[in-house]
């Protein structure tokens, strides 16, 4: 790490991929906005897929070898090891007055307890417990708890998320602020927002499921609900991403001609890209805490048509940049969709709508003062 003298805010992020390191240096950027007199240090890993947008960004990083590419058990050990040291050697070199970590790592716990008892510690909390069909889910939950209990401040990304915080950890509510997650969304607000493809008549609706193939995303809810519309030639659908469902999506949705099936993991400006072109986000999700894709696509000027669970309906004004389906089931959601198959004028007005909500969400919230 480099730079001898204390400063304000050191922004942690040393996960390698998905939505994490893409959150980590929207919360850099926009905290950096937020206070231009203070001094912020963005650290990532070697290994961090936004690496490259990070050193682009012109936020003052740090990269930090990454232990888990050492090679033999041994030599990961012994890079482990030299990690810690490290990073206690830097923290007490730098003394930042903040440590925030934007999201759990595989390193935030118990690295967190060699930060120096002058620096308040910053945690986010994405979602409180793990969704169905997590990957190690005990790993998340006690790491989680143990972050939660050793942070000075707590962020929620959403009023639903706040509850659950509230409800599962004790002493955590004078510490707890909510900072929406769309909020941090609002500066991907680019050209491409105001220079989309023509409204979408006279052709068929394109829709696009985005995102991580696992259960609780609702792949078998959707595939219900597209069974009354399969005679339908006025949509299509792009079910793109990776995950535990990939299979079940490959077999679920072949017998669909208007589906195309892109299951593979993507890059970031490779979903920005399909979301750019898609006129519609599909969020069918069974359980959820809130979803980074529906500010992804309302950065973008597309709407989304989500379920009825967590803050998913409060993501999408209740209805103004969005359609939400009156229940979780698959007659709510297929009637959801047929409305916007049926009403192009209607998603044209969700998409026009779009940069104007996302604006005043962020103008509404105040993630300095969060903070302190």
């Amino acid at each position: 790490m480099t730079g001898a003298r204390a400063i304000d805010t050191f922004v942690w992020f040393w996960g390698r991929r998905g939505g994490g390191p893409v959150f980590a240096l929207k919360f850099a950027q926009w905290l950096a906005e937020a206070r231009p007199d203070e001094t912020l240090l963005l650290s990532f890993s070697e290994t961090s897929e936004e690496l490259d947008a990070a050193r682009s960004c012109g936020l003052p990083l740090v990269v930090a070898p990454d232990p888990r590419i050492a090679g033999s058990p041994f030599a990961k050990a012994r890079a482990v090891l030299g990690m810690a040291r490290r990073f206690r050697r830097d923290m007490k070199r730098l003394k930042p007055r903040r440590v925030v970590i934007p999201m759990n790592f595989a390193f935030a716990w118990p690295l967190v307890y060699l930060v120096p008892r002058s620096s308040r510690v910053i945690y986010v909390v994405h979602d409180d417990t793990p969704h169905p069909g997590d990957y190690a889910r005990l790993w998340q939950e006690s790491t989680q708890k143990r972050l939660v209990a050793k942070a000075d401040r707590v962020l929620a990304l959403s009023a639903a998320v706040g509850a659950d915080v509230l409800a599962h950890h004790r002493g955590v509510k004078d510490r707890l602020r909510i900072v929406p997650i769309n909020a941090f969304y609002a500066d991907a607000l680019q050209p491409a927002a105001t220079s989309r493809r023509p409204a979408p008549v006279g052709r068929p609706l394109q829709l696009l499921f985005v995102g991580r193939l696992i259960a609780y995303k609702g792949l078998s809810l959707l595939r219900a609900a597209l069974e009354p519309l399969k005679t339908r030639d006025d949509w299509r659908l792009t079910i793109a991403g990776n995950g535990p469902d990939k299979a079940y999506a490959d077999d679920a949705f072949r017998d669909l001609p208007q589906v195309t099936l892109r299951t593979e993991w993507l890059a970031q400006q490779d979903l920005q890209a399909l979301i750019a072109a898609a006129d519609v986000l599909v969020c069918p999700y069974v359980e959820a805490s809130q979803s980074a894709i529906i500010p992804e696509g309302l950065a973008l000027g597309t709407p989304s048509v989500v379920t009825p669970v967590g803050a998913l309906p409060e993501q999408v004004g209740q209805g103004e940049v969005g359609e939400v389906a009156a229940q979780v089931t698959a007659a709510a959601l297929a009637a959801a969709i047929a409305r916007l198959i049926d009403d192009r004028g209607h998603v044209a007005a969700l998409q026009a709508r779009a940069p104007v909500f996302m604006q005043a969400g962020r103008a509404s919230a105040d993630l300095g003062s969060a903070l302190d």
